[in-house]
C-alpha cells in the first residue's frame, strides 16, 4: 500500500498547486492590458449579444482611461452602464461618474434606502446626466473565459491605467 501523506506534505503539494496555477494566471496581465488599451476603440452600439460575452471592459474619454469591469455577460452588462433606468440599475460606473462629477451628495447613511435616493430630483438629474456621458465613451474589450483570470486583469488593468472610476482603488 502506499504511503499516506502527512497533512504538512498534503498542504506544500496543494500551495505548490495553487502557486503555479496563480503564477500562470498572473503572467499575462501586462500583455493583455497592452492588447486592451492599444485596441481600435468602439461605443455601445457596435456591441451585440453575438461576439464574446466573458472578458474585461474599458471605457474611456479619449486617452483618459475611466473604468475598467469585468463580466461573463458582455452586452448585458453594457446595456446595464448605458441604458439602465435609475431605478432599475446601480451601475457603479454610472454612479461614480455621477458622484464625482454632478456633485451629488450621496446620503451619508448606508441605510437609506435605493428606492428614498432614486426619489430625489437632484440625484434623477445627475443619473441622467451620468447616463448621456457614459453613451459617448469610447469601450474596449479583450475576451477572458477564465474567472480568476477576469478578476486578477480587472484589477491589474485599473491599476495600471488609473482607471478613477474603478472599483479597485488607484493611487
Amino acid at each position: 500500500m502506499g504511503e499516506l501523506l502527512t497533512d504538512t506534505r498534503l498542504m506544500t503539494a496543494r500551495h505548490a498547486t495553487v502557486d503555479l496555477k496563480f503564477t500562470r494566471a498572473i503572467s499575462t496581465l501586462q500583455a493583455q492590458t497592452e492588447i486592451l488599451v492599444s485596441q481600435q476603440p468602439r461605443y455601445f452600439g457596435d456591441y451585440s449579444d453575438r461576439g464574446p460575452q466573458q472578458g474585461v471592459y474599458l471605457f474611456s474619454e479619449g486617452d483618459d482611461h475611466l473604468f475598467v469591469g469585468r463580466t461573463s455577460r458582455l452586452y448585458q452588462r453594457l446595456l446595464n452602464h448605458c441604458r439602465g433606468s435609475a431605478h432599475s440599475n446601480r451601475s457603479s460606473l454610472k454612479l461614480s461618474v455621477m458622484l464625482a462629477d454632478a456633485k451629488f451628495a450621496a446620503p451619508a447613511s448606508r441605510k437609506t434606502s435605493w428606492g428614498d435616493i432614486v426619489k430625489d430630483q437632484a440625484f434623477g438629474e445627475a443619473f441622467d446626466k451620468a447616463k448621456t456621458r457614459i453613451n459617448k465613451m469610447q469601450i474596449r474589450f479583450i475576451e477572458e473565459n477564465d474567472s480568476l483570470s477576469r478578476y486578477l486583469l480587472e484589477a491589474y488593468c485599473a491599476l495600471a491605467v488609473e482607471a478613477r472610476y474603478s472599483e479597485v482603488d488607484v493611487l
